[in-house]
């Protein structure tokens, strides 16, 4: 089968999720923390704690892209290889 992106496509794909998952644990450390660069201002968000858990999903989801196949012959997580699998 034919790629569809060019591997410096598809390698610069993965830095930049790799980068959004160090900056996204950092934002979400600082809400879950009520640092004042997050939280100082009127139209900030009242609950820290509850952006925190978002921002906390969306590095589970990048982060879940980028287990190794190895690691889904283990069979609790079967279901990701089934559901991430390009076969």
């Amino acid at each position: 089968m034919k790629p569809v992106v060019s591997a410096l496509n598809a390698w610069s794909c993965v830095v930049v999720s790799v980068f959004a998952i160090v900056i996204l644990s950092i934002i979400g450390g600082l809400f879950s923390a009520g640092h004042h660069s997050m939280m100082g201002s009127t139209k900030d968000p009242a609950d820290g704690k509850a952006v925190a858990g978002s921002v906390f999903a969306s590095v589970v989801v990048y982060a879940v892209r980028y287990i190794p196949s190895e690691l889904l012959d283990r069979p609790f997580l079967r279901f990701w290889k089934i559901c991430w699998s390009s076969e």
